[in-house]
């Protein structure tokens, strides 16, 4: 399971191409699911900027306030910091009872981004997922709305819940617009995906979709003005280019994208998992008794990986490390003494994937890991059994072969 330097150096072109290097840099806040939630360094000026912005409008409507005004403008500022975390929390809860593994959950100047480590594998998981963040906004925009009918008109409360249920009404509807990035065009893709039983199909059409209401929403303010004979509104102008570009670029990138190709079998090797508490001693009956038919004869290497009790690998066997173990010691070395750790990012279910799933397998894998294994679950009762594992520079060098 050794990975060549350049094995490596490809795996992190894997990573940027699958989006793995997506914690950015700010203020982590907590984890969901071992994903980092964070509040970028993006976010963090957007809110510093808003504060001192609103801070002056909150002293024109309460004069007494003072200093406290930059308060009532913080407060405001952790609403809508407040919003786009729960409707990228909502993302991310969906995903991970769907069984997906979360990378990241971001909170951004333009929003929140919820990454996730695997595609949805239904078009109903995808609008599921999609779904949720408005859904999510809509339902606490209704929470606040009832709260802000209580007779406490004019407070500073009662300009807190006002703005909780705009903002939460704004994101809410906005995001349901039906063009990519917004989940309105997830909700578009999985129904495409839905009829036409493509998913690759399916985002192409969706990100030409993406890229003409892009081009209609860039364009809809001047020609409303025009036709209403009113003058420029510039914020209007700006916002709406600014998020048709974003619709037609995220567009763009969708149907550059190549359909994804079946991998060769020769990237599997003959794997077998074996107790910590077998020894040295043991290994070669062991390895003699092996037998994968399913997988390929030509394999001239057989991946050794520990398991716990319960199933899950734990680490992988070196042979040089084995090689070292003086004769007389081999009988009362156990496998966990000599074995090279493997983190849980380094299993994986099912042999089946085409490229997308393979690239999305080796981004996911951490740079001194040198490669995957495959298991399949255990029937009621029982550990899972360790079927193959990955030879990685195979699989990088068909997965390159394959893009060019």
């Amino acid at each position: 399971m050794r990975t060549s330097v350049g094995t490596v150096e490809k795996r992190r072109q894997y990573r940027a191409r699958s989006g793995r290097e997506s914690t950015a840099r700010g203020a982590r806040v907590g984890s969901y699911a071992g994903a980092p939630i964070v509040f970028t360094s993006s976010w963090l000026v957007l809110g510093i900027l808003l504060i001192v912005l609103f801070a002056p409008i909150a002293r024109r409507n309460w004069p007494d306030l003072g200093a406290w005004s930059y308060v009532v403008s913080a407060l405001v500022v952790a609403i809508l910091g407040l919003s786009t975390l729960v409707h990228e929390m909502a993302h991310a809860i969906v995903a991970n009872r769907a069984g997906l593994r979360i990378n990241a959950i971001n909170v951004t100047f333009w929003g929140g981004a919820t990454h996730l480590a695997t595609a949805s594998p239904t078009p109903a998981t995808r609008a599921l997922i999609s779904g949720s963040g408005p859904l999510s906004n809509l339902l606490l925009a209704a929470i606040s709305y009832v709260l802000w009918q209580l007779p406490t008109q004019g407070s500073i409360w009662w300009a807190l819940l006002a703005v909780l249920t705009f903002v939460n009404l704004f994101v809410g509807v906005l995001n349901l617009f039906p063009a990519l990035p917004l989940d309105g065009g997830g909700l578009v893709e999985a129904l495409i995906w839905a009829i036409k039983k493509d998913h690759f199909e399916a985002s192409r059409i969706t990100g030409r979709i993406s890229q003409i209401l892009g081009v209609v929403l860039a364009v809809a303010p001047f020609l409303w003005m025009a036709a209403a004979k009113q003058t420029l509104d510039y914020v209007l102008i700006v916002w709406a280019v600014i998020l048709g570009a974003a619709m037609w670029s995220t567009g763009a990138a969708v149907r550059q994208r190549r359909r994804p190709t079946a991998v060769a079998p020769e990237i599997f090797l003959p794997a077998l998992g074996l107790s910590g508490e077998t020894s040295v001693a043991d290994l070669p009956a062991r390895l003699a008794s092996l037998a994968q038919p399913e997988l390929p004869a030509y394999a001239d290497q057989v991946v050794v990986v520990v398991q716990a009790p319960n199933g899950a690998v734990t680490g992988w066997i070196d042979p040089q490390v084995v090689a070292q173990v003086p004769h007389s010691l081999a009988g009362t070395t156990s496998l966990a003494a000599v074995s090279q750790p493997l983190p849980a990012q380094a299993t994986v279910h099912g042999l089946a994937g085409d490229s997308d799933h393979w690239i999305t397998q080796i981004s996911n894998l951490p740079h001194e890991v040198p490669g995957l294994v495959i298991v399949d679950d255990g029937s009621a009762g029982e550990p899972a059994r360790v079927r193959a594992a990955v030879n990685m520079e195979r699989l990088v060098a068909e997965l390159a072969a394959g893009q060019r």
